[in-house]
């Protein structure tokens, strides 16, 4: 079969895999059996590329074998791993993107894979993230209508004026009748 070869000669060669690549093993029998071998390749682009694919086609069955990569070393393949299990909506992921949630090198990909699950066991850890002034975590609040981030959002919109008209519209989209 192509795929394997196909795929072994992408990492070997060190080219990084583009979304060309990724519309020609679309179709290729045996690519998702080359793309799993990928997951375990040196270069942190193939890992990436492949976890990515992987997921995108069959989440249920690939995510087993992409798990391991929320502990890799390089924070662009777990902020991969965390954004794609988002967009894929994988629930049996929910108990690893609240987790990434405290990875400070991954924060920024979990909280939208938060908000994509509608996590409602997020609301703690985006009130935390609200601690650190996050506008990230401010989109969060308001994209999960989490009651328990006003309080935090009103003392942003007081002391941070950059973000006081953000704070202020997302407490008013979550429902606090102070500021309609």
């Amino acid at each position: 079969c192509a795929a394997p070869s196909l795929v072994r000669m992408l990492d070997e060669a060190g080219l990084p895999p583009s979304e060309e690549a990724s519309r020609l093993l679309h179709n290729v029998r045996g690519a998702d059996d080359a793309l799993a071998a990928l997951l375990a390749s040196p270069r942190a682009d193939a890992r990436r590329f492949a976890a990515r694919l992987l997921l995108g086609r069959d989440p249920a069955r690939w995510w087993p074998a992409v798990l391991p990569l929320l502990k890799d070393s390089d924070s662009a393949v777990r902020r991969t791993v965390i954004a794609a299990v988002g967009d894929v909506r994988l629930r049996a992921a929910a108990p690893h993107v609240l987790a990434a949630l405290r990875d400070p090198d991954v924060v920024e990909a979990a909280l939208p894979a938060a908000m994509a699950l509608l996590l409602a066991d997020a609301a703690p850890e985006v009130v935390r993230q609200l601690k650190a002034d996050s506008r990230t975590a401010i989109a969060a609040a308001r994209a999960l209508r989490i009651r328990d981030a006003i309080p935090e959002l009103a003392r942003i919109a007081m002391v941070t004026p950059e973000d006081a008209d953000f704070a202020c519209g997302t407490m008013g989209r979550i429902g606090d009748p102070s500021v309609v």
